[in-house]
């Protein structure tokens, strides 16, 4: 795994420790394209802010952790050489937003930030070329996103499943796991065009 990557892992494992802001900056300030990919993201249009953020500090108050997490699952992807990063990167997010908006009735606001988690997770295997088991050997997840990560089981694997059963366009197996999380086949259709949509906005 390239170094920088490494970096990215480190964040992610210091965030789940509850790591001091100025902690995380130090880190962010050993990656001169991760500090320049956050500041040009914190300014983007999308965020919608009234106001230039110049400091590291700053933008990680602004995102808020849980932002900063999945922005960085972002990252695993793209900082990359692998020319098919982009293309599996598109598909991990829209994996994961799809699982998120399906179970939006049904979990938490904690728990469909880790279901989404998950589904960012759920091809790093293919992005890294290397086994599951090993890329979550290197990064610190909640018990639920590596139990559905390495044994496709608890209670965030209906929901995968149901996102990769759309991807695949497997009808069959869309029906199925739709009635099993209390949707229909129209709900999820719905859902899906939202999160391709959403995909290709993030991916811009």
């Amino acid at each position: 795994m390239d170094a920088g990557r490494i970096k990215i892992l480190m964040l992610l494992n210091k965030l789940r420790g509850d790591a001091e802001t100025s902690e995380l900056t130090d880190l962010i300030k050993q990656n001169l394209t991760l500090a320049y990919k956050l500041l040009r993201y914190i300014n983007s249009p999308g965020i919608g802010l009234t106001h230039k953020v110049a400091t590291l500090e700053q933008a990680l108050m602004v995102l808020g952790r849980q932002k900063f997490y999945r922005w960085l699952t972002l990252m695993l992807y793209s900082s990359g050489e692998h020319g098919l990063s982009g293309a599996v990167m598109e598909n991990a997010l829209i994996r994961a937003r799809l699982a998120e908006l399906c179970a939006q009735d049904a979990l938490s606001a904690e728990q469909r930030d880790e279901l989404f988690v998950a589904g960012m997770f759920s091809l790093l295997d293919v992005a890294l070329s290397m086994p599951m088991a090993d890329v979550l050997k290197q990064v610190s997840l909640p018990p639920l996103v590596g139990e559905v990560l390495l044994n496709k089981e608890g209670k965030y694997a209906p929901y995968l499943d149901l996102a990769i059963a759309c991807e695949q366009s497997d009808s069959e197996n869309v029906a199925v796991l739709a009635q099993a999380v209390g949707l229909d086949v129209g709900q999820v259709s719905g859902f899906h065009q939202d999160a391709i949509f959403w995909a290709q906005q993030v991916g811009e």
